[in-house]
């Protein structure tokens, strides 16, 4: 499973991302794989805490 998201914020090295799916963004998205800006990163770890 893919899940295509879009960055909303960038805060530092980190990017708070948002989902169709989810209507606050600063809630935990727990996804198979999440797609950043065209770039894939597997995921069992909030995808807002990932490190740019």
């Amino acid at each position: 499973q893919t899940t295509t998201v879009n960055c909303n914020k960038k805060v530092g090295r980190y990017v708070i991302i948002d989902a169709p799916s989810v209507g606050d963004r600063k809630r935990h998205l727990f996804f198979t794989e999440v797609r950043v800006n065209g770039q894939e990163f597997p995921t069992n770890r909030p995808a807002e805490h990932y490190d740019f």
